[in-house]
């Protein structure tokens, strides 16, 4: 109901959303928004969006994230409803949530936090939750990290990130964080490559040159 008929919605969906309908509340939410039957009314908005959320509907925490982010609220209130949106499963608001924590952007930093953050969103099937994830396991010294930091590039690679492609690459071909494996290596080096990372193409090219010519020499 009320749908596309802004000038009479508020109301009705005023007196819905007061009987704690979560998905009604987020409608009424978008239209002090954005404006809609009424003038835009950004702090109303985000009490709305809060009600929304606190009666189970997750993006609704995640449109409250997204407006403390833009400069209605806190980044302390941004991270907070990330992280409610998060466990609803809205894979985008774990991601930021991770990035947020990673860069300590208005909040402590906490990268132990930022890797839950990334890989629930990287398990939601976000590319960015699985590259961030990547990078801070990668980058820690023990063995076990940098093998699950590999998968996560991996993961990345197979949802059609180049660069956790050109990553999952690299690791094939040093033989960190996973056995050593040239043919994976190659075969991760020309994704990459497909999709427009120049560095990748270069050691696709170095890789068939010395393929060549160990078979030239055999």
């Amino acid at each position: 109901m009320f749908y596309k008929d802004y000038d009479n919605a508020r109301e009705p969906l005023t007196a819905v959303c007061e009987k704690n309908d979560g998905f009604q509340c987020f409608r009424l939410a978008e239209l002090y928004q954005h404006g809609r039957g009424g003038p835009v009314d950004l702090a109303k908005a985000a009490e709305i969006y809060e009600k929304s959320c606190a009666n189970d509907y997750p993006e609704a925490c995640e449109r409250r994230s997204d407006m403390a982010r833009e400069g209605t609220g806190t980044p302390q209130i941004e991270l907070e409803f990330a992280t409610k949106a998060c466990a609803g499963g809205r894979p985008a608001a774990c991601t930021r949530a991770g990035q947020q924590l990673h860069a300590g952007r208005g909040v402590e930093a906490d990268l132990t936090q930022a890797i839950e953050m990334y890989q629930s969103g990287c398990k939601l099937g976000d590319i960015d939750g699985c590259t961030g994830v990547g990078d801070l396991l990668f980058s820690q010294s023990s063995a076990d990290a940098k093998m699950r930091g590999v998968n996560a590039y991996i993961n990345a690679c197979v949802g059609h990130s180049a660069y956790g492609c050109f990553k999952a690459a690299i690791a094939f071909h040093d033989g960190t964080g996973t056995k050593r494996d040239v043919a994976k290596a190659e075969q991760h080096f020309a994704k990459a490559c497909e999709w427009q990372i120049d560095d990748a193409c270069h050691v696709v090219k170095q890789l068939s040159a010395s393929g060549a010519s160990r078979s030239s020499s055999s």
